[in-house]
């Protein structure tokens, strides 16, 4: 993450003179959302006993939107998130073979597979930041990136202590308008950079990952 800090920071001034640049006519507005978020990790190289599932979440938070030129606007949030996933873990793989004869292990492993299931919880402020095209009256489509940061965590199954706070992905997704001040929004969204662990000798690469529908509600429009 640190190696790649000086290339997000040469981009910044680039995202502040689009921000900066205000065309006559442009139309600014602030406004609130909120909605639900269906979380999960992209295991890469996931050789382990540990299977991965939805959780689902929740997303809220502030937006500004600028008019830039034409159809094109620019958006920027700022949200609480909370992530996470479902974890099974097949006891299966905790049975030592030196407790049973030959026979009896092999019986074991031949048996129904069964798990324990267990949960985390990821707490996140996300910024995104993103380039929005209105297609029509009614519907907006858009992209662009999004850092996060890790707030806290709450970690069952793996003991570590060693998470990566900061994250870099991207978000992309399409709003509809219900009203001249209300807007349904679909997202998905997923992390370029992974999260589990700061030691790159581990195995597992993971990854959050996710899709939302909030409401959108502006609140002041100039």
């Amino acid at each position: 993450m640190k190696k790649n800090l000086p290339k997000l920071l040469l981009t910044l001034p680039f995202f502040l003179g689009i921000l900066l640049f205000h065309p006559a006519n442009a139309q600014d507005e602030f406004g609130i959302k909120g909605g639900i978020l269906f979380s999960n990790v992209n295991a890469v190289n996931n050789n382990s006993n540990v299977d991965f599932e939805n959780k689902n979440g929740f997303t809220f938070g502030a937006f500004y939107k600028r008019d830039l030129f034409g159809p094109l606007s620019l958006q920027t949030e700022l949200l609480y998130e909370l992530k996470g996933t479902n974890y099974f873990i097949e006891k299966n793989e905790f049975y030592d073979p030196n407790d049973y004869s030959f026979e009896e292990y092999t019986q074991l492993l031949n048996e129904p597979k069964s798990y324990y299931k267990d949960k985390d919880h990821y707490h996140y402020l996300t910024l995104p930041v993103l380039l929005t095209l209105r297609t029509t009256k009614f519907l907006d489509i858009y992209a662009g990136p999004q850092l996060g940061y890790l707030i806290s965590s709450k970690r069952n199954w793996e003991e570590t202590g060693n998470l990566n706070r900061f994250s870099v992905g991207f978000a992309a997704g399409a709003g509809l308008t219900l009203s001249d001040k209300t807007r349904i929004d679909f997202r998905y969204s997923s992390d370029l950079t992974r999260f589990d662990t700061l030691d790159k000798s581990s195995s597992i690469d993971l990854k959050n990952y996710g899709f939302s529908v909030s409401i959108q509600q502006t609140l002041f429009r100039k």
